[in-house]
């Protein structure tokens, strides 16, 4: 089991809970952020909690809301994206963030994402991954999420490499400026051999997803997700993200679209 602790330093958890900023108080929360106590900070009460969490069962094994997807793309074209990877110049991939003015910024946390990202910027390769999204990917979209998307961006190649134990840790998608349009993440596997390295998604399951190569996991932006570490070899991947027309409109009302965009 992991649990984490989280001090509010800010009181910005006192106030959305209306807790007296001078009141220390424990508020224990399960994985989907649904309250389940809240005690009076005391010796007494961290005893009582640290028992309750001990003792607690896991939270749930049901079905995680996701799209798992075999043969997106042909083993042909996944050896050709490794090997623009490899070509290519990469770096150490930022968590995109905001900050004091709700500006978007990546920044880097190497405690908590350890990725080396290239850019795809050859036009017939970006060509044949967008013909490929919209044949194998967007009708499955359209049947399960009953949404039609329009458009993609970051067009970007991972690696998660185990000399790095390579991982990324729990977050979200859509939730700071420059992401908010991003309706769905398309998670491409790109090779196999190496160990670790599975998504999963902790609000619903431990369960991890490690599709064979070409396959897709493919999900709600606004779901919590993370990568286990890679404890052999290395993990490949290509990352895009899928939206529509609507939630473009409204991201660029709000003024926080600042990633180039590619329409489907």
């Amino acid at each position: 089991k992991e649990y984490f602790t989280i001090f509010d330093s800010n009181k910005q958890v006192h106030t959305q809970y209306g807790i007296a900023p001078n009141m220390l108080t424990w508020v224990v929360v399960d994985p989907m952020l649904r309250v389940k106590c809240v005690l009076e900070a005391s010796e007494k009460n961290f005893n009582f909690i640290k028992n309750f969490l001990q003792n607690s069962k896991p939270f749930q094994e049901g079905p995680v809301p996701a799209l798992l997807l075999e043969s997106v793309l042909e083993h042909s074209f996944c050896t050709t994206l490794i090997e623009y990877y490899n070509s290519q110049p990469s770096h150490i991939s930022g968590v995109l963030t905001q900050n004091h003015e709700r500006k978007a910024v990546n920044a880097d946390n190497f405690s908590f994402k350890r990725r080396r990202d290239c850019a795809l910027n050859d036009p017939s390769l970006v060509r044949n991954l967008q013909a490929r999204i919209i044949r194998r990917v967007v009708p499955e979209i359209r049947k399960v999420f009953q949404c039609d998307v329009t458009g993609m961006d970051r067009m970007i190649l991972s690696c998660y490499n185990a000399e790095e134990r390579g991982c990324f840790g729990p977050h979200r998608d859509n939730t700071v400026p420059g992401a908010m349009h991003r309706l769905f993440a398309v998670s491409l596997n790109l090779n196999d051999g190496f160990e670790g390295g599975d998504l999963f998604f902790p609000e619903f399951s431990a369960r991890g997803f490690c599709p064979p190569p070409g396959g897709a996991v493919i999900f709600s932006t606004a779901l919590l997700h993370a990568v286990r570490p890679v404890t052999k070899g290395k993990r490949y991947a290509c990352l895009p993200f899928v939206f529509n027309q609507a939630s473009l409109d409204y991201a660029k009302q709000q003024e926080r679209v600042t990633a180039p965009t590619n329409p489907l």
